[in-house]
Parts: structure tokens; C-alpha cells; sequence
């Protein structure tokens, strides 16, 4: 979300500037985790058909940034790790196992119900929906997977951080020789070429407007923006740009969303696949804010209960949200504003069951094993137990 990445690490390199914002139930971690559910609220509202709000990519857009953020310092700390950094393989390996343990249970569960609704309801093409919904592979344009039904179309975001997952840690290696200034400034030139590249691809050719917002390279570059400010606080101060950045950070969110809003509603105005820098931009100066100001309006705005909250089940409830809306829609033969009230509160009251149940449960007992399993093998610990 992320869509998917959890709050609770300590980032290594890093760690003098967040450590509030990670650690037990600061302030800094709850207004970072509010941030997750005014995300998941975006989405839940524009898929829920609400009027004049037609803002979901928006709130991908902000869980890509929190992704690029948090994963990126992740990374750090087990790069930077004693008993892991002189064996980098192990350390991509153990990274990719904490992800499969964070994200699987709960996604399976997911998909198993979306594969049985779409079986009792003859969806066209599900099985091959299922397979590219399993394989992380929604987003990639060959496969013709927008003609997926809704409930498997959005595992594209997904895919699209499975994807980063997959790539960003052996660049996080090539970067860590590199100053963490220009470290951030590398994946600041990422996301600006890979605007530009949308951008000029919709020029030449206006059909592939939708198409844009999907790909990798697409609307996910914005996890590059998360990316650099996790380098950006690992340096010794924030850089002027950061600075303001971060003071007008809530403004031009808000600026961003309101513009995004009527330029996408009026008539022959840029799709949202070119509106996407207009809420991710300010929303890496915003994260910026969470992190280093001790107080500030955003930290209260963000740390309200229900916001919290909902950025606690965020990853159930984006895997469960469409399937609730689309049964409720079909139960009750109507697409009105009621109905769709109606199957958000389905949604929340099923995710936060998949939240506590499954997603939560697999965390804590994959993350022990695999902390067992990171003991067993650590040299000096093996040193003691032998003496």
C-alpha cells in the first residue's frame, strides 16, 4: 500500500532520525500509520462511487511514497547489518522472506475468496486473472490485464511493489557507496525521467493514457520519491529544498488533490496517468514532516484514532474491498450511494477480521522464526552457545 509494508523496523543508517517515528507507539508512528489510512480512505471512497471523488490513484500514489520510504531504510539497516553485511546474499534472502511472511497469508486468503466469487458468478477469464493476480505480473502491459474484473485488477499495485522488492535491494547495495545527498538525488532523476517518459508517451500517442498509470515506471515510480527521503534524512541535515518542502508539505497536498480533482472531471483535461506528481511530490515533503518535526499540525491531523486505525488493516482491507463492493452491489441489484455505504462497511468490518486472524497472526509467527532462524545462524552466537 506501501499498500503493503509494515511500520514496525528500525532503519540502521538512518535510525538517528526516525527512531521516534518507528519505535513503539510514538506519535511519529501512529501519524505515519494515519497517513496509510487517509490512503486506504481514498481508495475506499472513489471505488466505493462516491460523487466527485475519483481519487484512488491519488491514494496509491501515497502509499507508493510511504513504501519507497520505509522499505528503503529497511533495506539500509540490513545492508549496514554486522552479521549480515559481509554476506549480502543472505541479507536480500532474509528480506524477501520477512516480505513473503508480512504479505502472503493474508493475500492467498484474499485471492482464494475473490477465485470462489468469480467461479460461482462466471467471470470472464478467471483463471487467467488468478494466475496474473498469483504471479505479480497485473501490471505488466503484454498480459492484457485490464480486461480483469475489478477484485483482480487492483493486485497491480501489488505486483508493482512485489516487483520493487525484487529489484530495489541489489540498487540499494550499488548505492550505499555512494553519499546519501547524492544517493537521494540518483532516485530524484529516476522519477523525473520516468515522468518524462510518460508524459511524452501520452503526447505521441493519446490511447495509451490509461495504460500509463499501471506499468512499472508508471504510477509506481513514486516509490523512488519514498526512496529519497529515506537518503535525504540519512545525511547529516535537510537540504533547503527538504526544508520547504517540508514546511508546505500538508498545503500542497491538499493544492494537489483539489487541482487533480477538477482537472480530471473537466472536459478534455489530462488524464490522471500525467496528474500523478501533484499529490506524490508534496506527499514525500509530508512524510518528511511526520518524521523530523517534533510538533506540527500534521502529526495531530494524522494521528487521529480512526486514521490509525484504518492504516493498521490498510493491506487487508485494499486486498478485500472491491470483492465487498461488488457482491453488495450484486446482492441488492443497485449501484446508489446507500449500497456502496453499505459494502464499505462490509469491507472495513471483513478486513479488519482478515487483519487480526490471519495477517497479523502469520506476522508474528513468521518474524519469530525467522528470527530463530537468523540466531542459529550468526557466528557469534553459535561462538557462545559452544562455550
Amino acid at each position: 500500500m506501501s499498500l503493503t509494508t509494515s511500520l514496525r523496523y528500525e532503519p540502521g543508517p538512518i535510525r538517528s532520525r526516525t527512531a521516534a517515528a518507528t519505535d513503539g507507539a510514538s506519535p511519529r508512528l501512529q501519524a505515519l500509520t494515519g497517513l496509510r489510512g487517509a490512503a486506504i480512505s481514498l481508495v475506499l471512497v472513489a471505488h466505493g462511487h462516491l460523487p466527485h471523488m475519483n481519487v484512488g490513484l491519488f491514494g496509491v500514489d501515497v502509499f507508493f511514497v510511504l513504501s519507497g520510504f520505509l522499505i528503503t531504510g529497511l533495506l539500509q539497516k540490513l545492508v549496514s547489518a554486522p552479521s549480515l553485511r559481509a554476506q549480502r546474499l543472505r541479507a536480500y534472502g532474509y528480506f524477501m522472506a520477512r516480505r513473503a511472511v508480512r504479505l502472503g497469508p493474508a493475500f492467498v486468503v484474499a485471492l482464494a475468496a475473490i477465485g470462489c466469487w468469480s467461479t460461482l458468478t462466471g467471470i470472464a477469464r478467471a483463471p487467467q486473472c488468478t494466475a496474473l493476480a498469483a504471479s505479480y505480473t497485473m501490471d505488466l502491459p503484454f498480459f492484457s490485464a485490464r480486461a480483469c474484473a475489478g477484485p483482480f485488477h487492483i493486485t497491480w499495485s501489488l505486483a508493482a511493489e512485489e516487483q520493487f522488492y525484487l529489484v530495489w535491494p541489489l540498487l540499494v547495495v550499488g548505492l550505499a557507496g555512494l553519499r546519501s545527498r547524492r544517493a537521494s538525488l540518483v532516485c530524484l532523476a529516476a522519477y523525473a525521467a520516468c515522468a518524462v517518459l510518460v508524459h511524452g508517451t501520452y503526447w505521441l500517442s493519446h490511447d495509451t493514457a490509461g495504460w500509463l498509470n499501471y506499468v512499472p515506471g508508471g504510477r509506481s515510480a513514486a516509490l523512488l520519491l519514498g526512496a529519497a527521503v529515506a537518503y535525504t534524512l540519512a545525511g547529516p541535515g535537510p537540504t533547503r529544498f527538504a526544508a520547504l518542502l517540508g514546511h508546505a508539505a500538508l498545503p500542497l497536498v491538499t493544492a494537489g488533490f483539489v487541482v487533480t480533482a477538477v482537472l480530471d472531471g473537466a472536459e478534455g483535461g489530462p488524464p490522471q496517468a500525467l496528474l500523478g506528481p501533484l499529490v506524490a511530490v508534496p506527499s514525500a515533503g509530508l512524510i518528511y514532516v511526520l518524521v523530523v518535526r517534533r510538533s506540527h499540525a500534521c502529526l495531530r491531523l494524522f494521528s487521529q484514532r480512526w486514521l490509525v486505525w484504518l492504516g493498521e488493516i490498510s493491506y487487508s482491507l485494499y486486498l478485500v474491498h472491491i470483492l465487498a463492493l461488488y457482491i453488495t452491489r450484486q446482492l441488492r441489484h443497485d449501484d446508489s450511494v446507500a449500497t456502496n455505504l453499505l459494502g464499505m462497511a462490509a469491507a472495513v468490518s471483513v478486513a479488519a477480521l482478515l487483519h487480526r486472524l490471519v495477517e497479523e497472526r502469520a506476522r508474528r509467527w513468521g518474524y519469530a522464526k525467522l528470527a530463530e532462524l537468523e540466531a542459529a545462524q550468526d557466528p557469534r552466537r553459535q561462538g557462545q552457545r559452544a562455550q
